[in-house]
């Protein structure tokens, strides 16, 4: 019965899913992914780094200390 629920909620917890995070705090956009991911891992991390760039996350951030 809850057994899509439950696959959902392990996608959203799954590494290889999101691929990387981005690293705060440095003058530009970076993406940091584990040193053991797989293909489908680096595949998300650059799927990353393109929506943080086409949504200007770090422009958002540096005009939200202003």
């Amino acid at each position: 019965m809850i057994k899509d629920e439950l696959k959902s909620f392990a996608k959203d917890f799954n590494p290889d899913e999101h691929g990387g995070a981005p690293l705060l705090g440095v003058k530009g956009g970076l993406i940091k992914a584990h040193g053991s991911s797989n293909a489908f891992a680096i595949k998300n991390a650059i799927r990353q780094s393109i929506l943080f760039s086409e949504n200007k996350v770090l422009h958002k951030i540096e005009e939200s200390f202003k």
